[in-house]
């Protein structure tokens, strides 16, 4: 007796294209809700894939994406304000606005515009820093001179004079203020190293988390070993300090980095006092480990 021939499986049937769950939206057959959901479940992300947006791959940060940064030290808020990433982004927004029942359609999101950036932010203390620092000359914006479209340097003094505002179609631009209707510069943008630079992470933001500031700690110390690869320019200890204060991580988890990081720059696995260096470094009993906090370096990385 032969045994009956098994059957083959049922071809698993092929998700919905975005097309056609967007059509159900459309036609009030889903709620927004059922709508993302089905997204997500049939591999349709919702917005453009963020790693195509990466704020560390972008040599120049726009005044909101600069903003972000200051107000929260966390790359996904400033790539929520790239430009370029909400432009890829869409919302859904009702056919009829008296009647959500009628069905919803995508359209391309708002532009990042100064207002909705300060609104949102909500961070009126990081709006001042930042003019503090423009003012001052610590970062130097770039922009294009609106007079002949010539890209330039701002000259720090003409902050001063100086105000950020948005024109009818949500562009951002600067004018004077004694001269309302002015329109000074445009495409203002700041170099991202200077951004970095000026706005470390020197206390751990409540809206990062561990894994965050480990990451953003590793990332320190592989550039500071990248750029000083030949000659330490710090040492051991040193490097541990900055980390435990700046990011707010665990000694243990300090020492752990280090190692880590030193496989890939062998000369600073045995880094000790730099050359010509009459620093000292204190001892901190109050952490129970080696890592002196206390440091009176010149030379440590603020």
């Amino acid at each position: 007796m032969t045994g009956a021939k098994s059957k083959k499986p049922a071809a698993s049937p092929a998700p919905p294209s975005r097309d056609s769950i967007a059509g159900q939206l459309a036609e009030g057959q889903l709620t927004l809700a059922q709508v993302e959901a089905a997204l997500d479940a049939a591999g349709h992300p919702f917005g453009p894939p963020p790693d195509l947006f990466d704020p560390e791959k972008k040599a120049r940060w726009s005044l909101p994406m600069v903003l972000a940064w200051i107000a929260r030290r966390d790359r996904d808020t400033v790539r929520t304000f790239d430009a370029e990433y909400r432009a890829d982004c869409q919302i859904a927004v009702p056919w009829d606005e008296n009647d959500v029942g009628a069905g919803w359609h995508y359209v391309q999101g708002r532009p990042v515009s100064w207002t909705a950036t300060c609104l949102e932010l909500d961070a009126p203390e990081a709006v001042s820093e930042l003019r503090r620092q423009l003012e001052s000359g610590a970062i130097c914006a770039n922009a294009v001179r609106a007079s002949d479209d010539t890209p330039i340097d701002i000259p720090a003094s003409e902050w001063l004079r100086l105000e950020i505002c948005d024109d009818a179609r949500w562009r951002i631009y600067l004018r004077y203020k004694h001269a309302p209707e002015s329109r000074v510069y445009w495409d203002v943008e700041v170099p991202r190293i200077q951004v970095i630079r000026t706005w470390e992470q020197h206390e751990p933001s409540k809206h990062r988390t561990a894994a965050q500031n480990k990451r953003d700690a590793e990332q320190w110390l592989l550039d500071e070993m990248k750029k000083h690869q030949e000659e330490p320019h710090m040492t051991k200890v040193e490097s541990l300090a900055v980390m435990v204060k700046r990011y707010g991580i665990a000694p243990s988890r300090a020492k752990t980095i280090y190692q880590k990081c030193g496989k890939v720059h062998p000369a600073w696995s045995r880094a000790g006092r730099p050359k010509g260096s009459g620093n000292t470094i204190q001892k901190s009993s109050g952490m129970g480990c080696d890592i002196g906090l206390t440091a009176t370096s010149n030379n440590l990385p603020k």
